[in-house]
């Protein structure tokens, strides 16, 4: 193992951070490095089995999720064996865009909230306008992801506008704080956050351990695709009640944009099932075969990159030399 010392003079530019580490640039490589500030208030046996999944999957999903996700692929411990923090891979360029603040440019993350609301103005001029398509292609890639997260028992937790990046040129998706996902029956390795705009009105969560679920999961994953799909920030489904009139006039303007007829239809159906009770909610499954308008989809692996600015090592710890 690389000595502690070794690894951080290793770091490039400090990248962000918040109340739990800072990010710092791995050299000149596309991965980044987060440091605990606490690393008492990390489970480390749970981030230890974000690792060890990752590590067990076939190189092909490998390399798969390390380019949809920034994804805990190597634990960094300090000489006296202390956890420092973990490796994962940076989001893509093609995620960021240029932005003028007076006469300085500063580039900004494109958040999956920004998709969320209609408003567009003169502030944003930067913001790229998306086609339906395209709009269409990042809920799908967002679905493929959760859906295959699902199938190996992974809960995601806090679902929000704020927690994934996309890309306007290459129509993908970037998942994030991927160290507060957790497997089903274990508590999350970073404290979860709470979104309240996608908080689950169901309280039977908060008797399970990390206090999030599939089922929740579902709940949250409703709301990114109805609130992507019509550009409404704040729908929320409501038992008893359908889809409101505002809704169904933008997924009838996705339609003709698209040329489909299917949308409306199935996305009703599946939004009213999204307003029952835990357990009953559709699945990212479900959501997935009604945008494609297929009858089913069988997870099977995650979405397929589509980033050729940003290539993935097929050996991650190689690339970075933790040898």
């Amino acid at each position: 193992m690389i000595a502690y010392a070794d690894f951080e003079r290793r770091l490039g530019d400090r990248l962000g951070g918040g109340g739990q580490g800072d990010i710092f640039r791995v050299g000149n490589t596309d991965f980044a490095f987060k440091r605990y500030i606490d690393p008492g208030t990390v489970d480390t046996r749970s981030l230890e089995a974000l690792v060890q999944w990752f590590q067990s999957l076939p190189t092909p999903d490998q390399r798969k999720v390390a380019a949809t996700a920034a994804w805990p692929m190597e634990l960094i411990y300090r000489d006296d064996k202390s956890l420092a923090g973990f490796v994962m891979p940076l989001a893509p360029k093609s995620a960021f865009v240029d932005r003028m603040v007076g006469s300085s440019k500063t580039q900004v993350l494109l958040e999956l909230g920004m998709l969320m609301d209609e408003i567009r103005p003169a502030s944003k001029s930067w913001l790229p306008k998306l086609q339906a398509r395209n709009r269409i292609e990042i809920i799908d890639k967002f679905l493929q992801m959760v859906q295959f997260l699902h199938s190996s028992n992974i809960v995601l937790g806090d679902i929000s506008g704020r927690n994934f990046a996309w890309s306007p040129y290459v129509t993908s998706i970037f998942f994030m704080d991927c160290d507060a996902f957790m497997q089903v029956g274990k508590r999350p390795a970073s404290p979860q956050l709470e979104t309240p705009a996608f908080k689950d009105p169901d309280p039977l969560p908060a008797l399970v351990p990390g206090g999030s679920t599939k089922d929740t999961d579902n709940y949250k994953v409703a709301l990114v695709v109805m609130r992507v799909a019509t550009r409404l920030m704040h729908i929320t489904p409501t038992p008893g009640e359908g889809m409101t009139f505002v809704a169904q006039a933008r997924l009838e303007d996705l339609q003709r944009e698209l040329g489909v007829d299917h949308l409306l239809p199935r996305l009703q159906d599946l939004w009213r099932k999204a307003a029952r009770g835990a357990g009953l909610r559709p699945s990212a499954s479900e959501w997935l075969a009604a945008i494609r308008n297929e009858r089913e989809v069988t997870p099977l692996t995650p979405p397929l990159p589509h980033d050729p600015s940003f290539p993935r090592p097929e050996r991650p710890r190689e690339w970075i030399n933790l040898k």
